[in-house]
């Protein structure tokens, strides 16, 4: 279930909720599962200016259908992390041109799937990040066979690196 308003002065839609977890402040009732307890870290809104933790990033994707995705574009910001994507290869890892990694805020971890440069293109050689580095990404979130990932989505979202440690990357 999606609750979403249109913000006419700019010109624009915003998701409100998603299956009653409000993406900016968390649950708005009822229990939304998953871990619990531990600094979730700055909680945000899901744009450039203010990323969701991984942890409102996480909690949006699990209220997800399998299949369905949040229908917007969102910034989420963590910890690269070591893991293991969708076909059980080791992250974080770059595949023609694409990198996929696993980040986290010290409570959950979500997976950055196929996410290209900042100017849009899948033009990475080797890893851009590597464990330990603090990333911003934009993309989709979703819950691709219940693997819950920030990815990209056609004719939604991209899914590109913006920032590693606080440094913009080119394009943004």
């Amino acid at each position: 279930v999606y609750e979403i308003c249109y913000v006419a002065e700019v010109d624009t839609c915003k998701l409100l909720t998603v299956n009653g977890i409000d993406p900016v402040g968390g649950s708005t009732g009822g229990d939304t599962g998953g871990d619990t307890g531990g600094d979730t870290g700055t909680t945000g809104n899901g744009t450039l200016a203010s990323p969701y933790n991984v942890t409102q990033a996480y909690d949006i994707a699990a209220a997800l259908a399998e299949g369905a995705n949040s229908g917007s574009e969102v910034y989420t910001t963590g910890t690269v992390v070591a893991g293991t994507d969708s076909y059980n290869k080791a992250t974080p890892n770059v595949y023609s041109g694409r990198a996929s990694f696993h980040i986290t805020d010290g409570n959950k971890t979500i997976l950055a799937y196929n996410v290209q440069d900042a100017n849009d293109s899948a033009s990475f050689q080797e890893n851009p990040v590597k464990v330990g580095d603090v990333v911003v990404v934009t993309g989709c979130l979703k819950n691709y066979k219940g693997t819950l990932e920030i990815a990209y989505q056609q004719n939604v979202a991209k899914c590109t690196l913006v920032s590693i440690n606080g440094v913009a990357q080119s394009g943004r």
